[in-house]
């Protein structure tokens, strides 16, 4: 009677390796003897195999062509954890950015993620790697960037970062902090007596923002029925005083007091309350339009000259935009290795700091 074929199936496979290196404890198995015990030919008849299992976060290669397991039991050191902005902060943008601001804060490289489509179950599975980390979800995700996030929250968790939550009373969490934030914003458009604020230099206050901020600041005054009304334009901003005031002064005033007040810098209204715009991230987007202009693709044509010296091929980026949050940020490829960004409310701001994280570790050292 003739024996069996052997099962050279996808999932006896990745279970028969498994359990070889499992077997083999920490010392893990040389690729050589996996081919060897497994029947094969070569490495290249199980390299997918052996790439799958990485990518599930199951095993991973060692120096010397050796895999081991992933020991999922063993907690991330968590001594010594830094502030990070999460769920019920003001600034908690994503667990991707919580993740990455705990690895700059380390001095980690930027957490390098990784995302597979699993066909039969319709859907995709993260791994995300940072240090000597490799952390994996089995869940099930509708698309990749929900994998992505996903990974980020449960690294997040090893780290010893909210461990009270899950996934999803997380993301309420979020947006109790938005609503609360919203509040308080509205909060500061509250009425209040002008009188009680009349010993308050606005326009001193509005002229050092704008030479800290170097924009420019004129004011606009004209005679009205009942006194003087005016507005003041600071930058490419215009604001208008709420009513008229007896004096020409008092109006120039007034109108700092909306200014300052549209910018978040002090709580300020009069009797006649008129909604002003909340510019939220003034100074961030001034800084940045600044920087853009005066130095056009600076970081990008460096890592772009950078990557043509070493012959590391052309670099490719991919930007994600955060909607909610008006944000943007950027992911650089550099030979199959990628390298985030910090957000930023500008497209080409965003890819520039991709270009400046990846110069940053790719640069050698003197």
């Amino acid at each position: 009677m003739a024996s069996p074929l052997p099962d050279f199936s996808i999932k006896t496979v990745n279970t028969n390796i498994l359990n070889l290196i499992k077997n083999a404890g920490t010392e893990g198995v040389h690729v050589d003897l996996l081919v060897k015990q497994l029947g094969y030919n070569s490495e290249r008849d199980i390299a997918p195999r052996l790439r799958d299992l990485r990518a599930r976060g199951q095993m991973k290669e060692c120096k010397g062509r050796i895999w081991k397991i992933i020991d999922k039991s063993i907690k991330i050191c968590t001594d010594e954890l830094p502030n990070v902005a999460l769920p019920d902060s003001g600034n908690f943008v994503s667990f991707k950015n919580t993740l990455q601001e705990y690895c700059q804060k380390k001095g980690l490289p930027v957490p390098n993620y990784r995302t597979k489509h699993e066909v039969e179950k319709k859907g995709f599975v993260g791994t995300v790697t940072f240090g000597e980390s490799n952390i994996a979800i089995s869940k099930i995700c509708s698309d990749p960037k929900d994998a992505e996030s996903r990974v980020a929250f449960e690294a997040l968790q090893q780290l010893g970062y909210l461990k009270e939550l899950n996934y999803e009373q997380s993301i309420v969490l979020k947006r109790k902090s938005n609503e609360n934030n919203n509040a308080a914003i509205a909060a500061k458009q509250a009425k209040i007596d002008v009188k009680d604020s009349s010993n308050v230099p606005f326009k001193s206050k509005l002229n050092e923002y704008a030479q800290k901020h170097q924009l420019t600041i004129s004011y606009n005054t004209i005679a009205v029925e009942g006194g003087f009304l005016s507005t003041v334009n600071l930058g490419e901003m215009k604001f208008e005083g709420l009513s008229a005031c007896s004096k020409r002064k008092e109006a120039e005033r007034d109108v700092a007091g909306v200014a300052l007040n549209g910018l978040g810098i002090l709580i300020y209204s009069g009797n006649d309350t008129k909604k002003v715009e909340e510019v939220d991230a003034v100074s961030q987007m001034i800084s940045e339009a600044r920087e853009e202009a005066s130095h056009p693709g600076k970081y990008k044509s460096m890592l772009q000259e950078l990557c043509s010296k070493s012959g590391k091929g052309i670099p490719s980026y991919e930007t994600q935009e955060n909607k909610s949050e008006k944000t943007f940020q950027s992911t650089v490829t550099v030979e199959g290795i990628g390298y985030t960004g910090l957000s930023a409310t500008r497209k080409k701001v965003a890819e520039g700091k991709a270009a400046q994280e990846a110069l940053n570790l790719l640069k050698p050292t003197n």
